[in-house]
């Protein structure tokens, strides 16, 4: 049971490292502006679209 959170949490970590190292107090709003931005820039996101991270 602990498998579950824990693959969820490394796979948004894996997309948006930022989201959780950067703003670890706001892991919500600025985590979706900061995929956008990083998903353009580096992080390919558009691959990944934002109900797989979260259903992962």
């Amino acid at each position: 049971m602990q498998r579950s959170p824990l693959n969820s949490y490394q796979f948004s970590v894996s997309v948006v490292p930022p989201c959780f190292d950067h703003l670890s107090t706001f892991t919500g709003i600025p985590c979706l502006l900061f995929r956008g931005s990083y998903r353009g820039n580096r992080f390919s996101a558009h691959q990944l679209p934002l109900p797989a991270i979260t259903a992962e």
